[in-house]
């Protein structure tokens, strides 16, 4: 019967220890997917960021050299020296000669001066000022070469597409984003107009130090349509619309947009950021499925490092226990006494660790609390003192005032003016000392 029940009781022993283990190995594996999964999920995350912080810093760059081009334009249409040459009716050359310096200046001052391929001005008597890199390569601006400037004949806003310079020879035209302004004069019928036609590479130089994950490719939105950024050319890709869903991901910036592209390991994240003006964007193309692959590479590895972990936990929380459990429950329960009114010294608590550095800290909080309380009492005690002076003080002037009124009064009763006279020198002159 004893063995039995040896064997019995061994049963259950190896019974209990194999569903530890079994326990412990299925508690583990839900760490490890779930460690997957959100390594996973940060390793995404931190892509897009690093995405986002590259596209924020060339958007800047960009916004900044497209600002300085629209500044040089609104200059030319608010200017009131340069408003009056542009919409005047005048046909001499004197205005013409003496406004060329200072929109020439202007111009030179520009930062991105090279890459304003074409600088024109067309007054409403069709007189123009001409500057730029390629001023040189200009052909007569007749009626039809001026029709084919976006927004001289109809309304443009400008930085919306990418196309060959008409003013340009047709062999030697170059790529050029046209921004175009037209002016008039209510009432007359007079028209002017500022035209710039920017080179593409003052977009691609700001993303020269662009740096990417592999096989990732870089748009760049303007006017509904996507350029393709390969060096210093822009060339516009067939890409369809962006997904309507947008991804709900805390990005750092609130304007930054994230979509999903296709699906399984075919799957890309396109980032979008914004430049800030003209409705123009900034596009990164993450591919998704190299990320997706190399996660269950990291399992095996991952499981063993867990199982570890686990392990080492258990020792730890064991040892934590028995070296950190005590001191604390003497430090509450000395808190509970502190609580309750009793702030006497207990050198109980003051070990030669960290925990009684705490012990140290809080006896002297105690110390310190009981002589605050009886600093606190004796400056009462003087208060309701120097109150009883203070009350005394007051009542001992009024006794006096009071008693020579009294000699007053009954001086005059008694027909003696000149003591009522002496007395009430007396009080005024009290009266003033006191003051």
């Amino acid at each position: 019967a004893c063995a039995s029940s040896v064997v019995f009781f061994r049963r259950r022993s190896n019974s209990a220890a194999i569903s530890l283990l079994l326990f412990t190995l299925c508690v583990s594996l839900v760490i490890a997917i779930g460690n997957m999964r959100q390594m996973a999920a940060k390793w995404e995350r931190t892509t897009l960021l690093n995405a986002e912080y590259a596209l924020q810093t060339a958007a800047t760059a960009i916004h900044r050299d497209i600002e300085e081009v629209d500044d040089l334009a609104s200059w030319c249409a608010y200017n009131p020296s340069m408003r009056t040459y542009l919409l005047t009716d005048a046909s001499n050359n004197n205005q013409a000669l003496s406004m060329y310096p200072t929109v020439s200046a202007k111009y030179s001052t520009l930062r991105t001066m090279q890459y304003v391929q074409r600088f024109v001005l067309i007054n409403a008597k069709g007189r123009q000022m001409v500057f730029g890199t390629a001023v040189t390569n200009t052909v007569a601006m007749t009626p039809e070469v001026l029709a084919r400037i976006p927004g001289y004949d109809e309304e443009y806003s400008g930085w919306s597409c990418i196309m060959r310079d008409p003013m340009a020879l047709p062999s030697q035209a170059l790529d050029t984003i046209p921004v175009t302004r037209k002016l008039t004069l209510s009432g007359t019928g007079r028209e002017a107009h500022i035209c710039a036609f920017v080179s593409p590479a003052l977009i691609t130089a700001a993303l020269k130090g662009f740096t990417m994950p592999e096989d990732s490719s870089l748009l760049w939105q303007m006017g509904g349509r996507y350029y393709g950024i390969n060096g210093n050319i822009l060339t516009e890709e067939p890409l369809s619309d962006i997904p309507s869903d947008q991804l709900d991901v805390d990005m750092l910036d609130d304007s930054t947009e994230v979509y999903s592209i296709a699906a399984g390991y075919d799957a890309q994240l396109m980032v979008r950021y914004p430049i800030g003006v003209h409705d123009l964007y900034l596009i990164e193309i993450i591919p998704n499925g190299p990320l997706q692959r190399q996660i269950p590479y990291l399992s095996d590895s991952l499981v063993i490092s867990l199982l570890a972990i686990l392990v080492l936990g258990l020792l730890l929380a064991f040892l934590l226990h028995r070296m950190i459990t005590p001191p604390i429950t003497a430090l509450q329960n000395r808190i509970t006494k502190i609580s309750s009114g009793d702030f006497s010294f207990d050198p109980a608590i003051e070990w030669n660790n960290e925990l009684g550095d705490i012990g140290r800290g809080i006896n002297s909080m105690s110390a310190s609390v009981t002589a605050l309380m009886d600093h606190r009492l004796e400056d009462e005690k003087q208060k309701q003192d120097l109150e009883y002076r203070m009350l005394q003080n007051q009542i001992n002037p009024h006794f006096i005032y009071n008693t020579l009124n009294s000699i007053k009064w009954m001086a005059t009763i008694q027909h003696a003016p000149g003591i009522a006279e002496m007395v009430t020198a007396l009080h005024r002159l009290l009266k003033n000392v006191s003051k």
